[in-house]
């Protein structure tokens, strides 16, 4: 009798790149990088993409930066179009985004990338911690239900996910010109996306991993009208998917991408 065949995942020795949008960060960014940097994980890419700031950040990082990709744009990017430039320089099989004004955890990566052994799991999410001032709260969103077949679920993940990069790039490729207009929500629509894409393939792990700096300009744009329009859109953008794909589409999404994943993590022994 053959021996049975055994899947092997390993994803410990997996580069992963963190990708930061830096625009007008000098207070913070000096926090944020080095959080990156001292990662438990080793095998970690920085990319910065960075440009058109007034604060002297752009200079800042070209003087202590250089051990990181520096992707400078000469006009300001938005977001969005900010972490698509970012994704085109990036080299790592697992993909993280970082605010320039927060900071990780130092075993972020390390925890999240132990989702990934089951080799259908396309993104893991943690929990964040909220920072005001000198103080570090629970984030309401750990307290967010979790189901994966609503879009909505989007805000229980938001700046917490680790990305399979082929995933990521296809998300990117399969809804790149509603990407380019979503503004400032990057977070909250690649979460989105993600649970329309593959909602069985979504990891959420118990483990605080990052640290939102919740200062009083991102507490008033996270309730300006254009930002909540923007979820709106983002919503109603992936329920209408949803509504239109067929039940053989949604059994047939999965096994399309996976197709095009010629490099997935893991194999047959």
């Amino acid at each position: 009798m053959p021996a049975p065949r055994i899947q092997v995942v390993v994803i410990i020795d997996n580069k992963a790149s963190i990708i930061i949008p830096a625009w007008n960060c000098l207070p913070w960014i000096e926090q944020c990088l080095n959080s990156a940097r001292n990662q438990s994980h080793g095998e970690t890419e920085i990319v910065i993409v960075y440009g058109f700031s007034n604060d002297g950040s752009d200079a800042w990082l070209e003087k202590n930066a250089s051990d990181c990709v520096l992707v400078r744009f000469q006009s300001r990017l938005t977001p969005n179009q900010a972490i698509l430039a970012g994704l085109a320089e990036s080299t790592g099989e697992f993909i993280f985004f970082l605010d320039s004004d927060d900071w990780l955890a130092v075993d972020a990566i390390e925890s999240l990338l132990t989702g990934f052994t089951n080799p259908s799991c396309d993104v893991v999410f943690g929990r964040r911690l909220l920072v005001y001032g000198d103080n570090i709260y629970p984030s309401v969103s750990r307290l967010i239900a979790f189901d994966r077949r609503l879009p909505d679920s989007a805000h229980a993940m938001l700046h917490t996910c680790l990305f399979r990069s082929v995933f990521l790039h296809y998300l990117a490729d399969r809804h790149h010109e509603f990407l380019k207009q979503a503004g400032f929500v990057y977070d909250f629509i690649l979460a989105a996306l993600s649970l329309v894409e593959n909602p069985k393939g979504i990891i959420r792990l118990d483990k605080d991993v990052y640290y939102y700096r919740q200062r009083q300009e991102s507490r008033k744009r996270r309730f300006r009208p254009q930002v909540t329009e923007q979820i709106k859109t983002v919503l109603q953008y992936c329920h209408e998917i949803q509504k239109n794909r067929s039940a053989a589409d949604q059994q047939s999404a999965r096994p399309a991408y996976q197709d095009r994943s010629q490099n997935r993590t893991g194999g047959d022994l």
